[in-house]
């Protein structure tokens, strides 16, 4: 776990109300001493006078033998069970999904990732079956 706080850049994901025209997203988590996950999701949102947003949010492994199951909430009590699909070796890209195939975030340390690794992602997401028609690029320009 220890290795996956930090900061995240949002590369990709399946926009919900949040994501619909944001850019620079990204998150940042932090381990609290209960175990718990904060998680600060900040976002340049709007098209013609576009401001910074921040959501905060929390998590919680929900199976600590593999540390791959997530439960997540950012308004209570809605939480959304995602798990950790692929983590590259040096915790650099992470690609996380929800059970029932509705959202998937793709994430990586640095604000762009080669288009040969975006690829190999969303083949991957796809061979899980989501439905990459659905994944939207959020832009990094920052």
């Amino acid at each position: 776990i220890d290795g996956f706080m930090g900061r995240w850049y949002v590369i990709a994901t399946t926009p919900g109300v949040r994501h619909r025209n944001s850019q620079n997203a990204l998150k940042d988590m932090q381990q609290l001493d209960d175990g718990s996950i904060r998680i600060e999701s900040y976002m340049l949102t709007g098209d013609e006078e576009p401001e910074w947003k921040m959501y905060e949010g929390s998590a919680r492994i929900r199976n600590i033998r593999t540390n791959a199951e997530w439960e997540i909430s950012y308004t209570w009590p809605i939480r959304t069970n995602f798990r950790i699909l692929y983590l590259s070796d040096n915790y650099d890209l992470v690609l996380m999904g929800d059970e029932r195939r509705n959202s998937i975030r793709l994430m990586a340390r640095e604000q762009s990732i080669p288009d040969h690794r975006f690829s190999d992602m969303m083949i991957q997401a796809q061979n899980l079956g989501y439905d990459i028609s659905r994944i939207r690029k959020v832009p990094q320009n920052r």
